[in-house]
């Protein structure tokens, strides 16, 4: 038996209307793999119904967005997830296997890659994905997916592992995060942190950015395609990554980690 969000008994109507949305999504990540553009028109097309009447599903392009972007995360969160299930209680691992599996699935899903994680929506989060201000629809995926990896963070914090930079040895871009962090959202999770949290966060931002900025590259074609193809630069970056965070020793066995998580891939 099918419930709503508030436990209730789901009416054959609800049902209905659940099986459309998912339906939409199904077509439009279709559209989108195909090469086509996942307008509200050609999902209506493709679902035999006309844009008005999609309309009564979604409220807005915005809407629309974030229903895709929904189903994109829980598919890339699920394949990170999967990679780094071998490494239970062994952070620094979690974050090679998360961070390779989050380039394998971009490298292999270019299109959806591109319209939720390249800005290509109207709007964005933090993370690279399109703001919840923008749609009606309460959530769009992107706060799990900056979740899965702050918690990844927060165990890599929690072991100790982490070499927390000296506030008192940076320039003022760096004091002008740590103010800015002061107001932001972000606030709760620096408080749980201690003294150390601004230099946490601010590590967690640079590894983002290494992370974020290499796929990127990658899978806009971008860099050499022998780069692309042979990891050489992510590996790079990755190595530059665990190095900021104080894990220059145990780089050999994360690279293997990474290594494996791509091998898998390639042979899936």
């Amino acid at each position: 038996m099918r419930l709503t969000s508030d436990g209730q008994r789901m009416t054959r109507r609800d049902r209905r209307r659940l099986e459309t949305y998912d339906e939409i999504v199904t077509v439009a990540r279709d559209l989108l793999k195909r090469g086509d553009e996942a307008s509200v028109r050609a999902i209506a097309t493709e679902m035999g119904m006309t844009p008005s009447a999609l309309y009564r599903y979604v409220e807005s392009v915005a809407d629309l967005h974030a229903l895709i972007a929904r189903s994109v995360y829980e598919d890339v969160i699920q394949t990170m997830s999967e990679a780094a299930s071998p490494h239970e209680g062994d952070p620094s691992a979690q974050l090679a296997a998360s961070a390779t599996a989050f380039r394998e699935w971009g490298l292999r899903n270019v299109a959806e890659f591109k319209l939720i994680f390249a800005g290509l929506l109207s709007g964005q989060s933090d993370m690279g994905g399109p703001s919840q201000e923008q749609s009606s629809i309460a959530q769009d995926g992107s706060d799990q997916f900056a979740a899965y990896f702050a918690g990844i963070f927060m165990a890599l914090v929690a072991s100790g592992l982490i070499r927390v930079p000296d506030l008192s040895n940076v320039d003022d871009s760096m004091h002008e995060f740590v103010a800015s962090r002061k107001r932001s959202t972000d606030q709760e999770m620096i408080t749980s942190l201690g003294t150390d949290g601004p230099a946490v966060m601010w590590l967690f931002q640079l590894a983002w950015a290494r992370l974020y900025g290499v796929v990127i590259l990658e899978v806009f074609g971008l860099v050499e395609r022998s780069m692309i193809e042979s990891g050489a630069l992510f590996m790079v970056l990755m190595r530059e990554t665990f190095e900021s965070l104080g894990l220059p020793d145990d780089w050999n066995r994360l690279r293997d980690v990474s290594r494996a998580v791509a091998d898998r891939r390639e042979q899936s």
